[in-house]
């Protein structure tokens, strides 16, 4: 048996991707100039990455919130403070 047969990398490669995350977009049908309509890969990018949809969700549902955080003594300021601090903690 030779090292590479032992490689995690190689396993998970054959085994293939696990569930895929649900990012935003990722259903977008594009029309085509032939007719009919076909899934859109995006192949660019470089420098960002598509929104997880659980992201786009928890941001839609604090917008409505959205005031400036550490800085004002408003409901929404404290809010958005809140919820800045608890992310904070999460990632820590």
């Amino acid at each position: 048996m030779t090292l590479l047969s032992q490689s995690p990398l190689l396993e998970a490669l054959v085994s293939g991707p696990g569930p895929l995350a649900d990012v935003v977009g990722a259903d977008l049908e594009v029309p085509l100039v032939a007719g009919g309509t076909v899934r859109y890969v995006n192949l660019d990018y470089a420098a960002s990455a598509p929104a997880l949809r659980t992201v786009a969700d928890q941001v839609t549902g604090l917008l409505p919130l959205y005031s400036s955080v550490h800085r004002g003594a408003g409901y929404a300021s404290a809010v958005c403070t809140s919820a800045y601090e608890a992310a904070r903690e999460t990632v820590a």
